[in-house]
């Protein structure tokens, strides 16, 4: 074979490859009631990225997690058939991650997102390991992080959160209701209490004792607790007194309809009966969105700049940021703060020490 015919062979063949990557790919990020491949073909690398999203992920984490950590297993898969020319998870070795790390860097990512995209690969490793996948030794041992400096806090200032205060009480003027007393109380958990957004959509009635909020779920299938400070607690408090009322009527509503008119609705609209169950619900009685959570932020945000001048980029995490800024400014003590916020260890809250000491030296 000559060799030009060789190289049009090889590029054909690799061309195959990567579609059939595609293909595979494509199914991963179907859904967890889609099956992959066949059982019987466990020496797949995607085989074992499928039980490894059934079994581990969707049971644990939310819907978010679950695609997040399926992007990041797309991408290694597709690295493993470029660079193995074979899906065979017993060709997976060590320096095939280490491999994978150094092209995320030389396609521009940065080091925080390599080492995201390294935690999810290293935590797949190691499940494959406890399911007797590899003949050798577990390919993820040793492989390092990006070496990188301990991220910003990107908090907000006190003037930033004075005007945002006035932004969210006009609000809530402007428009009066159950609705605007459930998005002022959205303001308020997220700034006083440092909830993430997947916690606070996921917050129940049962989790709210009038005092804090006790064993609510928390990120990595873990739950905490965490203390409500009076004036929140007081938004909370007179936006469920509005809710009852609410939810009385569209319980009133729902029930007046007819039992075709009521599958009709459910089909053409996300209308639900309303459930107790949930802390902070939408007018369908379902429960808020991150969507929901995002807009309203963004909403305060632009009428703080616009009858304000106070111009910021506001989004939920940012008010979950300047929360634990504050409170290590009061307290002093990192361990405190990882304990407000729901971590387990302090590499979380160096970002804020640092910011502290920062914040110190332009004083001096």
């Amino acid at each position: 074979m000559s060799p030009q015919v060789g190289k049009i062979a090889e590029e054909m063949a690799e061309h195959d490859l990567v579609q059939l990557a595609d293909f595979r790919l494509h199914k991963i990020l179907e859904g967890p009631e889609k099956l992959l491949c066949p059982k019987e073909n466990s020496q797949d690398l995607a085989y074992w990225i499928r039980r490894y999203l059934d079994e581990r992920v969707a049971g644990v984490g939310s819907v978010h997690t679950w695609k997040a950590k399926a992007r990041d297993l797309t991408l290694f898969y597709r690295f493993f058939m470029e660079w193995n020319r074979s899906a065979e998870i017993t060709f997976w070795c060590r320096r095939d991650t280490e491999n994978f790390r150094e092209e995320m860097l030389g396609q521009g990512y940065k080091p925080a997102t390599v080492n995201r995209f390294l935690a999810t690969v290293k935590h797949f490793g190691r499940y494959c390991e406890e399911q007797r996948a590899f003949d050798g030794e577990c390919p993820v041992w040793g492989v390092k992080n990006v070496p990188r400096d301990p991220p910003e806090a990107k908090g907000l200032d006190r003037f930033q959160v004075k005007r945002l205060f006035q932004s969210i009480q006009d609000l809530s003027r402007m428009k009066p209701g159950w609705e605007a007393a459930r998005d002022e109380a959205i303001f308020h958990l997220l700034y006083a209490v440092g909830l993430r957004v997947t916690e606070l959509c996921n917050l129940e009635l049962k989790h709210y004792d009038g005092k804090g909020l006790k064993s609510f779920p928390a990120k990595g299938g873990h739950f905490r607790d965490a203390f409500v400070p009076a004036r929140a607690r007081a938004k909370l408090d007179g936006y469920l007194a509005l809710r009852q009322r609410a939810s009385a009527r569209l319980c009133a509503q729902y029930e007046g309809f007819s039992a075709q008119a009521r599958r009709q609705i459910e089909k053409s609209a996300p209308w639900q009966h309303p459930d107790p169950r949930w802390l902070l619900f939408n007018r369908y009685a379902s429960k808020i969105s991150r969507q929901h959570v995002h807009a309203l932020l963004r909403k305060v945000a632009e009428h703080a700049r616009i009858h304000y001048r106070a111009a910021m980029k506001l989004y939920p995490h940012r008010l979950r940021h300047t929360f634990a800024l504050e409170q290590l400014r009061k307290s002093g003590d990192p361990t405190l703060v990882a304990r407000l916020l729901g971590h387990r260890s302090l590499q979380h809250v160096v970002r804020y020490s640092r910011e502290q000491k920062d914040e110190h030296r332009d004083w001096l």
